[in-house]
């Protein structure tokens, strides 16, 4: 089976999902240096043979964290005061992180974005695979149900680690 969408990637997950905390436990026994250069190599290959103009599953699903170039850019957009925009557009999270605060994403239409050459990096690195310490982020097992390529990409771990549990593609 290979999901490549985000209803049959949600049901093909719902059949696995007890495997989740055993396939991070087995990810233990790897060091970063062993893992994240799998990982960043499986991530760019299914990178490849993943449309994500097929999905926008993560435009409709989350809300991305904003820097300040990214506020201030989004602003110039929106023809707003730098103030109004994180007053009337953004919100803080419980760290103190500045988030866009729209679910789906304002700048999405159908499953593009309009404002793409200026979109947030948050945007730009999604889904994250290629950042440090792959088995320590949490958000990739979140990102697990959303995103076809994060999906493909733990699957394709599985099958290069000879993870004993079931694979689904």
């Amino acid at each position: 089976m290979k999901p490549t969408d985000s209803a049959s990637l949600i049901l093909a997950l719902d059949r696995v999902k007890e495997e989740v905390q055993p396939f991070r436990q087995f990810l233990k026994q790897f060091s970063s240096n062993q893992l994240d250069p799998l990982v960043a190599q499986l991530y760019r290959k299914t990178a490849q043979e993943v449309d994500c103009l097929s999905c926008g599953a993560c435009c409709r699903s989350l809300e991305p964290e904003l820097g300040p170039e990214d506020s201030l850019r989004l602003a110039k957009l929106e023809s707003m005061s730098l103030e109004d925009f994180l007053e009337k557009k953004t919100a803080l999270s419980h760290r103190g992180r500045r988030f866009l605060k729209a679910r789906p994403c304002p700048y999405l239409e159908g499953n593009c974005c309009t404002v793409y050459s200026q979109r947030p990096a948050s945007c730009q690195d999604y889904p994250h695979l290629d950042a440090p310490h792959f088995r320590f982020r949490m958000q990739v097992w979140e990102q697990y149900r959303l995103c076809p390529i994060v999906f493909r990409t733990v699957e394709q771990l599985k099958r290069a680690l000879d993870f004993p549990g079931k694979s689904l593609e």
